[in-house]
């Protein structure tokens, strides 16, 4: 199976920080584009407004 693209999350925690050299790895074999997203917690708390829910 061949991807043109792969997303991955790192959020810092050991688990993500082991998938992203199999993520990589994968993006080169597969000659896809690799998009990375850094996630961190919300610091507002509350509710979430509509708009975004």
């Amino acid at each position: 199976m061949d991807f043109s693209r792969i997303l991955v999350a790192i959020d810092g925690v050991e688990s993500a920080k082991k998938f992203f050299p199999k993520s990589l790895f994968l993006a080169l074999k597969c000659n896809a584009k690799l998009d990375l997203v850094h996630v961190t917690p919300c610091e507002f708390g509350g509710e979430v407004p509509q708009l975004l829910s």
